[in-house]
């Protein structure tokens, strides 16, 4: 019986895995001729725009930039009301009102206060009580049934790994493996299935952004699968679903624009917090930015931008990466890459630290690894 099940699901996976080549492909074509919503691209393109001014620290041109972009869907995506939240306490002079209605729309997602007001400086603006007043008649948009499903698929998800480490340990034996690949394909369908039968995925349905990280962890325990690409696409297109989020999905299921790169959404950082990003030809970042553009993101360098921006004030808060992933390398590896980097025609990746000086000290580091390697293989 055993071996019978281990076959059954081999096959599965044998039937379905030569096909993801050909689906990527398809995809490729669906996401560039797929026409956008115009109020969708025209809500991304000022939230762009607050970022810029976010990273050059005018605070109140982002605000105003960022209820420009609400005006033009419904439901603001949750990154961006707190982003805007931010720059509504970092402004010169924060307006309530503007601090309530991010405050009702964060509400209508999760029927929740956000816990940072209880601190300062946010309740200097605006108090608990006030805004517990404010709220009090205001509906949420969560949808219970949905919850629920979602949590009881990640609780099958995490209850059998929790279970088989309890019993037999870790690493897994191949038979454990395979139960655990087969319960998450079946968690993987469902939620397909789910999704479909709503007919979209959004914050407000879900919950908010946080219940989003069950789909995102179900989807990593597939990641070699990407039946689940073109339903969320539909949302991200709609303006139902983050753009961003939809984006490192598509890097966590290993989906590669011509089966040569990647969308490049997730943010990769190495040993000591240092950012790690991928070079890229002018023809292969022109492409890029196309396939980018078509599902509402900004520019690669932009984005990027962003991203060293963040890692250089860390006095804020503002999180522009939906997927941040670390990696953790050996000594040999990391002063390689390190000694790479300063080599900038041999390093195939950018290297982006935390400040100058953190640069020079650890490239010295490297330089005397380096050296005293070259002495240990001449001795």
């Amino acid at each position: 019986m055993y071996k019978f099940f281990v076959i059954v699901i081999l096959l599965f996976f044998i039937n379905v895995l030569p096909a993801q080549k050909a689906f990527v492909n398809e995809f490729d074509s669906i996401i560039i001729n797929t026409n956008q919503q115009k109020h969708v691209q025209k809500y991304y393109n000022n939230i762009y725009k607050a970022e810029q001014f976010i990273i050059e620290e005018n605070f109140d041109k982002a605000s105003e930039a960022y209820f420009e972009a609400f005006k033009y869907i419904e439901n603001p995506f949750e990154v961006d009301l707190l982003h805007a939240l931010d720059c509504e306490q970092l402004r010169k002079n924060p307006q309530k009102t503007n601090v309530k209605f991010i405050v009702k729309k964060l509400y209508s997602k999760t029927g929740e206060i956000p816990m940072m007001f209880t601190e300062q400086p946010y309740n200097e603006v605006v108090g608990v009580d006030e805004l517990e007043e404010y709220v009090k008649n205001q509906q949420h948009s969560r949808d219970s049934n949905f919850i629920r499903k979602i949590e009881y698929f990640h609780e099958i998800d995490q209850g059998i790994r929790e279970e088989i480490i309890a019993e037999h340990g870790y690493p897994y034996d191949e038979f454990y493996k395979d139960t655990i690949q087969y319960l998450d394909s079946i968690n993987y369908f469902k939620i397909i299935e789910l999704i479909n039968d709503y007919g979209y995925i959004s914050e407000e349905l879900i919950g908010g952004a946080k219940n989003l990280n069950s789909i995102h962890l179900i989807i990593v325990h597939n990641n070699k699968r990407k039946e689940i690409i073109p339903v969320l696409h539909k949302s991200v297109i709609n303006g139902t679903l983050d753009a961003r989020f939809f984006a490192g999905i598509l890097d966590v299921c290993n989906y590669k624009i011509d089966n040569e790169f990647y969308i490049s959404q997730s943010v990769w950082f190495i040993n000591e917090g240092i950012f790690s990003s991928q070079k890229y030809s002018k023809k292969q970042l022109a492409k890029l930015n196309k396939y980018r553009k078509s599902i509402y993101l900004d520019s690669f360098n932009t984005f990027q931008d962003k991203i060293k921006w963040t890692i250089r004030n860390p006095q804020y808060y503002f999180n522009f990466a939906t997927m941040n992933n670390q990696m953790y390398l050996s000594d040999e590896e990391f002063y390689s890459i390190i000694l790479d980097n300063a080599n900038k025609k041999k390093s195939e990746k950018f290297l982006y630290f935390k400040s100058d000086e953190q640069e020079k000290r650890i490239l010295l580091r490297a330089k005397e690894w380096d050296l005293q390697k070259h002495n240990e293989n001449e001795n």
